[in-house]
């Protein structure tokens, strides 16, 4: 192993052991924020109660709103660093992606538009629920860097039918595209490989090649990445229904 690799492991190590203690930390961090969020929402609500002009209700309704709605991304949050064990379960692929960009909301810029798209039919596959939130987060946290500038991050799924007569149920399909920065496949080739890197420290920022191992190895599903400089990502992901 030539030295370029032995010190992008060694950096990758380092990185897996600050997320390690940031996610320890962040468990911490979130359930003294959710208190902080129910004391709000106490408030709030009591000033509805109490007050006799309609304006400050309205204000209080929408104070009241958005504690519902952080206290429910802070639980996912939660939920996420929880998750562990290798146990798989009938997953709902809409319910995990809805969840994921509600996450990954939080911290986008104004300018930057998230979009869903998710199928009426049922989207079941049978999977480790962490390693699918892992998975979809990754490609959603890439989508989110390369929008800095302000664009549209697009998450939708559909139900396709398979060729493959062992996924005669059909197959899933999860698309994530971005209209960001993009990146040339001739200079990250392939993009899974857990080398690549698009910066200039050298910093392993793609991140897509345990997603790819997961959807490929674990899943028997397919995974397709299309970049162009200036033109964004699409990262189109296939997975066996379960029926």
């Amino acid at each position: 192993m030539n030295d370029k690799y032995a010190d992008v492991i060694e950096k990758k190590l380092c990185d897996l052991q600050r997320c390690v203690v940031a996610g320890k930390l962040a468990g911490g961090v979130s359930h003294d924020f959710n208190n902080n969020i129910s004391g709000i929402s106490g408030f709030a609500n009591l000033i509805k109660i109490r007050s006799s002009e309609e304006k400050i209700k309205s204000f209080a309704s929408k104070i009241l709103d958005l504690c519902v709605e952080t206290s429910r991304t802070v639980s996912e949050f939660i939920n996420f660093v929880r998750e562990r064990g290798h146990s798989d379960a009938v997953v709902d692929v809409n319910v995990v992606l809805a969840n994921m960009t509600r996450m990954i909301s939080v911290g986008v810029k104004n300018n930057v538009t998230i979009e869903r798209d998710l199928a009426d039919s049922d989207c079941m596959v049978r999977t480790n629920a962490a390693e699918l939130q892992a998975a979809l987060l990754n490609i959603l946290i890439n989508a989110r860097d390369a929008t800095q500038d302000g664009g549209v991050i697009s998450a939708s799924t559909r139900v396709e039918p398979s060729s493959d007569v062992s996924d005669a149920g059909g197959r899933v399909a999860i698309v994530i595209s971005d209209d960001g920065c993009g990146f040339d496949a001739g200079v990250v080739s392939p993009p899974y490989d857990p080398f690549a890197t698009t910066a200039e420290d050298g910093r392993i920022r793609l991140g897509l090649s345990s997603t790819y191992r997961y959807v490929v190895g674990s899943m028997r599903g397919t995974m397709d990445v299309d970049s162009k400089v200036g033109a964004g990502t699409k990262v189109t992901i296939t997975l066996p229904l379960h029926r």
